[in-house]
């Protein structure tokens, strides 16, 4: 007899979700974004904290070899070189990139908050395939579960 899971037409482990944590330092700036907090300079330097409401970091788009991120405000500029860890957690294979990269475009979204194309200049490739291997596993799950719940 097959599993209870694989008989349920939803199951609740389709609705877990990979937890997403992103932490930026801008080079150019000395400004870092890390745990929901915004420091200025360098750490040992100053530990001032600005509250914000809202400094996360999403990721809106992969590209070839970089990101669309949505970040807030006065982040970056054009031009800039970001420090990146992004790590995945929650699924089955975690995974962890630490990148440079450069920002190469620069739009505003709102007030609060702005869209950054980002050109990786220097990480490790396995680590980025993974990463990418992740979101497409996560797709296709999202992709089948549609399918199955419209009765495909």
């Amino acid at each position: 007899m097959s599993d209870k899971k694989e008989q349920d037409l939803i199951n609740p482990d389709d609705f877990l979700s990979m937890e997403l944590c992103i932490s930026m330092r801008n080079v150019t700036t000395q400004t870092a974004i890390k745990d929901g907090k915004r420091s200025y300079g360098t750490p040992l330097k100053s530990q001032m904290r600005v509250k914000e409401q809202d400094l996360s970091i999403r990721i809106v788009e992969l590209l070839e070899v970089g990101m669309v991120l949505e970040v807030p405000i006065r982040t970056c500029a054009e031009g800039h070189t970001l420090e990146l860890e992004i790590r995945i957690e929650g699924m089955n294979r975690p995974a962890t990139l630490y990148t440079i990269a450069t920002v190469q475009e620069l739009g505003k979204i709102s007030d609060s908050r702005d869209q950054i194309a980002i050109e990786f200049t220097d990480f490790e490739s396995e680590d980025w395939e993974l990463i990418k291997c992740i979101y497409q596993e996560r797709q296709n799950e999202i992709f089948n579960f549609f399918n199955a719940v419209r009765g495909y």
